[in-house]
């Protein structure tokens, strides 16, 4: 028994060595954001900066080194049996109308481009309107989705976020309360459904990711009329609810 004990042990011992060679094999720019998302999940939100400019650098690379063996596991699942070969060929100092949203993926990157070429090519100052009304973006960021059930495409510096803090953001729980609404208006999808079934945008075809986008599209669509025939009556009847009424005195009541 002892000698299974010590076989598991030293299996366990040489994956983090593995790790860790790992860990030292990524470019500086990965170690940082992997050493920040690692103070984040310790300190939380609020503390998590403070945090990080008050330890030293063997503080940042040790909680790095062991977010990076936490996170490791979602990156095995997709595929990618040694994830510093893909992580190290993100870029860093990424801008997208003239917003820097840190690190991207070439892939990324290249599609930005694209999207910068098809504003400039619109309407004169379509360009310049869009820029002034996008407040921050961001790309990669090192960490597993909201629910931990799989990697998220920003860990891979595939995805960006736009304005991500005033963006409408559904939650599981909250997926079956709008998707009664979207019954009721007889949408045919779900966003209970993964639409994106977890998958390496980058490596997905032009027509799947046209799909895509016309289901959330058609999801959006929906919930926006809907909310602009029902919004301002609901918002009543909660007001009406939550008004105190005015006891009338027994002696005045009919």
């Amino acid at each position: 028994m002892e000698q299974k004990i010590n076989q598991v042990l030293e299996v366990y011992a040489q994956y983090d060595e593995v790790c860790a060679k790992e860990f030292d094999s990524l470019h500086e720019g990965i170690q940082v954001a992997l050493s920040e998302a690692a103070f984040q999940k310790v300190y939380g939100e609020k503390r998590y900066r403070k945090e990080f400019k008050n330890a030293d650098d063997r503080r940042r690379a040790d909680l790095g080194r062991e977010y990076y063996q936490w996170l490791r596991p979602y990156y095995y699942v997709i595929g990618l049996d040694h994830p510093p070969y893909e992580l190290n060929k993100i870029k860093s100092g990424v801008h997208f109308l003239g917003k820097n949203v840190g690190s991207a993926h070439p892939d990324l990157v290249s599609l930005l481009a694209k999207v910068e070429e098809k504003l400039s090519g619109m309407e004169p100052g379509t360009r310049a309107l869009v820029a002034g009304a996008i407040k921050s973006a961001w790309a990669f960021q090192p960490r597993p989705l909201n629910n931990l059930r799989a990697l998220s495409n920003h860990a891979l510096g595939q995805a960006i976020d736009v304005d991500s803090a005033t963006n409408p953001h559904i939650t599981d729980p909250e997926a079956p309360h709008v998707d009664k609404v979207l019954d009721y208006l007889k949408v045919p999808y779900r966003t209970g459904q993964s639409f994106l079934k977890n998958v390496n945008m980058c490596m997905t075809s032009a027509g799947e990711v046209t799909l895509l986008y016309q289901r959330m599209k058609a999801i959006s669509d929906a919930l926006q009329k809907f909310l602009v025939e029902f919004l301002d009556r609901w918002k009543e009847a909660v007001d009406a609810s939550t008004t105190p009424r005015r006891r009338v005195p027994s002696g005045l009541s009919s």
